[in-house]
């Protein structure tokens, strides 16, 4: 049971993670994001997927998420590594 809480809390800190790095991107750009300021890319790996977040806004540096069953939440995971960078 502890462990399904600590997945949850997990899930649920990812799922805001690309609201806050735009959030974030925007306030360190100063200025509103285009949507060439970030990009991301998945790729599959078996049955999982991984996403790689570029911020081509900040000299292009590249974050890679960790592998998740679900591409959207794939994205989101990269977000996350970006802002623990």
């Amino acid at each position: 049971a502890a462990r399904r809480r600590g997945a949850a809390a997990m899930n649920a800190m990812i799922a805001e993670s690309k609201n806050e790095l735009n959030s974030f991107l925007q306030k360190y750009c100063k200025r509103p994001l285009t949507k060439t300021d970030i990009e991301y890319k998945t790729s599959k790996y078996g049955m999982q997927y991984q996403a790689i977040v570029t911020l081509h806004c900040m000299d292009k540096q590249e974050y890679a998420g960790h592998l998740c069953d679900d591409p959207k939440v794939a994205e989101k995971s990269a977000a996350q590594q970006a802002l623990l960078a």
